[in-house]
């Protein structure tokens, strides 16, 4: 079993592929774009460094359960902001 940091980082681009794989049509074409020129293009450059230089099974199971867990994700409601604004009109409160 390996784990890391770096599995943890081809984790998020698994999930990213795996979100943008099953809700390519969500997307207007400037977010398609971006897709395919940065996001494909970074995830190429930090593959193979990654792969020579450190444990590549740590990589490839963050990136398939990245793209597992990509799948598995569903796109927010539709005009509704998942997270509202934050209250920030009254005083700051730490509670022990």
């Amino acid at each position: 079993l390996s784990v890391g940091a770096s599995g943890a980082i081809f984790g998020l681009a698994g999930v990213l592929t795996g979100f943008l794989v099953r809700h390519a049509r969500s997307f207007n074409e400037r977010q398609r774009w971006k897709a395919r020129r940065v996001y494909a293009p970074l995830i190429l450059v930090l593959v193979p460094p990654a792969l020579f230089h450190a444990d590549w099974r740590a990589h490839l199971g963050g990136y398939v359960a990245g793209v597992i867990l990509g799948l598995l994700l569903s796109p927010g409601p539709s005009g509704r902001r998942l997270l509202g604004r934050p209250d920030t009109t009254g005083p700051a409160r730490i509670d022990p």
